[in-house]
This record gives structure tokens, sequence and C-alpha cells, in this order.
């Protein structure tokens, strides 16, 4: 009797901290920042870890073994100076012939992740645009990142067990920034 009063006591103490575990990486999620570089059309974002326990992101998928890399869980929201949202995605890959895996980064605790984005590699398969060409003007974008799992489907036979990785799962959304097109712009 007691030795079962002390290994259920055991696994009670085992989901509180499991469920404290939980709690704290969603009271205090990942980050997103958006900055603009010296390109009109071209951004960096930053993906902050700010929790106190590391966390790894899927963030896309990697072709070749590792050779490619191709960021698919971003999504963009431009508002063009007439008020029009446009939503954008990265462009894929064009076609695959081959072995194909999810790009996952680590992000210990504190850690930022950085990578550039060009609005002239993003498409809109929304409102049917291949090629985003901006004139000028004011225009504001928002950056909204979405963390998954990975499915059975999408791991490959030789590595199921990557679908056991722990990853971090929710939304992350940017502040809206705002930015002007010049008519001189390159």
């Amino acid at each position: 009797m007691k030795k079962r009063l002390v290994v259920l006591l055991g696994f009670v103490l085992f989901i509180q901290k499991s469920v404290a575990q939980t709690q704290d990486v969603q009271s205090d999620p990942l980050q997103l920042t958006l900055f603009q570089t010296s390109k009109p059309t071209a951004f960096l974002i930053n993906l902050h870890n700010s929790t106190n326990r590391d966390i790894n992101i899927k963030i896309g998928i990697t072709l070749g073994n590792g050779q490619k890399h191709y960021i698919d869980s971003v999504d963009l929201t431009l508002t063009t100076p007439d008020s029009r949202l446009l939503h954008l995605q990265p462009k894929g890959p064009a076609f695959i012939a081959g072995r194909i895996g999810p790009l996952i980064v680590p992000l210990p605790a504190g850690a930022t992740f950085s990578f550039p984005l060009n609005l002239d590699d993003c498409i809109s398969i929304k409102e049917k645009i291949h090629k985003v060409v901006l004139s000028p003007g004011h225009y504001q974008l928002e950056v909204q990142y979405t963390g998954t799992g990975i499915t059975p489907l999408e791991a490959n036979l030789d590595m199921k067990g990557i679908t056991l990785m722990h990853l971090w799962t929710g939304t992350a959304k940017s502040p809206p920034l705002s930015f002007t097109v010049s008519a001189d712009k390159q």
C-alpha cells in the first residue's frame, strides 16, 4: 500500500512539474521582431526565445540533406498605400526531386534566430500575385510565425523518431512596421 502511495505521489509531482513548465512557455512566448534593411523591400526577421527554457522551432523545409533551406512558417500581411491587404508567403522551391526534411532551429533560453526576407521573393496565393511590385508610397508590414509539430507524414521513413521532438507550437506576431518606397527605389 505504501509503495503504491509513493508511486502515485511521484506521478502527481511529475505531472505538476510538467504543467508548470508548459505554462512557463505559454505565458512567456516566442517574440518576433521585424527590421527593415538598407533596401526598401528587404527585411530582417528575428525570432527570440524569451522563455527561461530551451526550445526548438520548425521554420520550414530543407532539401538535399540540408543543402538548401526554405522558410515556410511565416506569413506576411502587407498594407498598401491604398489600404489593400496582401497576404504574402516566401516562395518555395519550384519543384522537388528528392528528399524533404523539416528545418528545425534550436533556440536556447534567451537566444535569437534571424533570417533575411525580401518582398521580391514573396508571392500571394490568395491574391494570385506571383511577383510583388511595390509602387512609391507608404506601406505597413506585419509578420506572423506559426510553430507546429512534425507529423508522421512529414518525417522521412528513416527518421520517424523526429516526430517525438519537442517543438514550440503557437503563434508569434510582429508589431506593424511602417516603411516608405520612394520613386527612385533600387
